[in-house]
């Protein structure tokens, strides 16, 4: 104990070679009474992937300087998201400003994945033609 052994097999071990007849279970709560513990009160909590999203997926002009300063931290951690938060935002202004004739587009400057580069969907062009126009939708 005095060597800093806070391992309770390797002490419980030691003590029963110099003779003591108590249990493991003796042994290990007495260690816990000396291992440090964290203080949970001022330990800050890992950020779930549902924040981290919820800033993403948000207008940033409804996310807190906070949670701007936590989301840039993070990203500066990982570019990889860095470059779907750059998609997800240019994807809402789209749709935000309604310029779906951009989505096509939009869709070319994916990133190749697993599968190849990224191919534009059928249902792109069947999205962009302004509503009520009866020659684009037969």
């Amino acid at each position: 104990m005095d060597s800093g052994c806070l391992k309770a097999s390797l002490l419980h071990r030691e003590v029963t070679a110099q003779g003591f007849t108590g249990g493991y279970g003796i042994v290990r709560a007495f260690i816990e009474q000396h291992r440090a513990r964290p203080d949970l009160r001022i330990m800050q909590r890992p950020l779930s992937p549902r924040q981290v999203t919820g800033w993403i997926c948000r207008h940033p002009d409804n996310v807190s300087e906070k949670d701007t300063a936590s989301l840039r931290a993070v990203l500066e951690r990982c570019p990889e998201l860095r470059t779907a938060v750059d998609l997800v935002r240019s994807f809402g202004e789209i749709m935000t400003r309604r310029n779906g004739h951009l989505l096509a587009d939009w869709i070319h400057t994916l990133p190749a994945g697993r599968d190849g580069p990224a191919a534009s969907p059928p249902a792109v062009n069947g999205a962009t033609p302004p509503h009520g126009d009866a020659e684009s939708s037969a």
